[in-house]
């Protein structure tokens, strides 16, 4: 791509390797070293927050 003939972008393949999934190991991982999450009080604290007549 130019602008009044002057190089200004330069559109090519992206070149480094991407992984295309996640190992479970390595999700299960990443969840086990993150904080616990209490689903009913998280439920409970959406139900109040949300209008859910929406």
């Amino acid at each position: 791509m130019t602008r009044n003939g002057v190089p200004v972008a330069e559109l090519r393949p992206i070149t480094s390797p991407r992984r295309k999934f996640v190992a479970r190991a390595d999700l299960v991982a990443l969840g086990a070293g993150g904080p616990h999450v209490d689903l009913g009080a998280f439920k409970a604290d959406l139900d109040r927050i949300v209008d859910q007549r929406l």
